[in-house]
């Protein structure tokens, strides 16, 4: 993880860490959704 370049984060609007933010939740959401839970 030593390669990411901060320069572009940083670069990056509030707006656009907020958009990317949910998105990653949603799509997280949406992946534990169609993934059925590992009941025993």
């Amino acid at each position: 993880m030593s390669t990411i370049n901060f320069s572009f984060f940083t670069s990056l609007s509030p707006a656009h860490l907020v958009m990317l933010f949910t998105s990653a939740v949603s799509m997280e959401a949406h992946y534990r959704e169609i993934t059925p839970p590992d009941k025993p």
